[in-house]
C-alpha cells in the first residue's frame, strides 16, 4: 500500500488524532465514494474512478486496482503459507504417533524377551532349539545368549523406522514441506483488463450545455430582479414628488 503516492496522500490529510484502524476505514468510505462499478453481459466489470481533473481520476483507478492486487496477493500468500504450515503440523504430530507406537512395540517386545530369556535360563538352553514350534508366546527355544543380546540391542535401539517402516516416508515428507515456502516476491496479477485504464475523455460533472442554460436563466433572473426593483424605486420618487407638489 505505501508504494502508491495517491493513497498515502490521501492518508495523510485524514486526521491525524486517529488510529492507523480508523484512517483506513474513512480512506475506505471515501474511496467508496469515488469509485463505481457496472457489471457487463458477459459477467465483467467496468470500473469509474472520479476525481477533480482528468488525471487524478486516472490515477486514482489505476492505484485502486494496484491496491486489490497487493491485498489480493498478500491473502493469497498467507493462505498458501497457512495450508503449509498445517500439513506440517498434521505430518509432525503423526510423526510424533509413530514413535510413540514404535516405543510401546519395542517395550512390549523388551518384556517378552526378558520373559523368555527368564524361561530358558531356566530351561538350561543357552542355543537355539530348531525341534521347537515358532508360535510359542515366548520364544525361549532361541537361546539364553540370543535371548541376553536382544534385551541389549533393545534398550539400546533408537532407530524407530526399524519397527514403523512409515515412519520413514513421513519423516521424508516432513523434511520436503520444510524446504517449501511461498516467495513474498511472488509477482501475481490477479485480474485481467479487457481494456486497459484510461483517460476519460468526458468530463463526469453537468454539461456545458447545461452550464450555460443555468447561468442564462440565472442572468433572465437577475436581470427581472434588477428591472423590479428600479421599477419600485422609480414608483416611489414619484409617489414622494407628487406628495410635495400638492402641498
Amino acid at each position: 500500500m505505501e508504494q502508491y503516492k495517491v493513497f498515502i496522500e490521501q492518508i495523510n490529510r485524514l486526521d491525524t488524532s486517529d488510529s492507523d484502524e480508523q484512517k483506513l476505514e474513512k480512506l475506505y468510505a471515501l474511496w467508496a465514494n469515488r469509485l463505481s462499478s457496472k457489471m457487463l453481459p458477459d459477467k465483467s466489470y467496468v470500473l469509474f474512478a472520479t476525481s477533480n481533473n482528468a488525471e487524478s481520476s486516472y490515477q486514482l483507478l489505476t492505484a485502486y486496482v494496484k491496491f486489490v492486487n497487493l491485498n489480493v496477493r498478500k491473502n493469497l500468500i498467507n493462505n498458501l503459507n497457512a495450508v503449509i504450515e498445517s500439513k506440517y503440523h498434521e505430518l509432525n504430530q503423526y510423526r510424533e504417533i509413530l514413535i510413540e507406537q514404535s516405543k510401546n512395540k519395542i517395550e512390549i517386545e523388551k518384556e517378552k524377551t526378558k520373559i523368555a530369556l527368564q524361561l530358558a535360563i531356566a530351561a538350561g538352553v543357552s542355543e537355539p532349539i530348531e525341534s521347537v514350534s515358532s508360535n510359542n508366546l515366548f520364544s525361549f527355544y532361541v537361546g539364553s545368549k540370543a535371548l541376553a543380546e536382544k534385551v541389549k540391542i533393545l534398550d539400546e535401539l533408537k532407530n524407530y523406522n526399524l519397527v514403523e517402516p512409515e515412519l520413514q516416508s513421513v519423516e521424508a515428507k516432513l523434511s520436503l514441506i520444510s524446504t517449501l515456502g511461498v516467495d513474498k516476491n511472488l509477482s501475481l496479477k490477479a485480474y485481467r483488463y479487457q481494456r486497459e485504464p484510461s483517460l476519460p475523455i468526458s468530463y463526469a460533472g453537468p454539461g456545458n450545455v447545461i452550464i450555460i442554460v443555468i447561468f442564462i436563466l440565472i442572468g433572465v433572473l437577475l436581470s427581472t430582479v434588477f428591472v423590479l426593483i428600479r421599477s419600485a424605486i422609480k414608483m416611489n420618487k414619484t409617489n414622494y414628488v407628487e406628495c410635495k407638489s400638492g402641498k
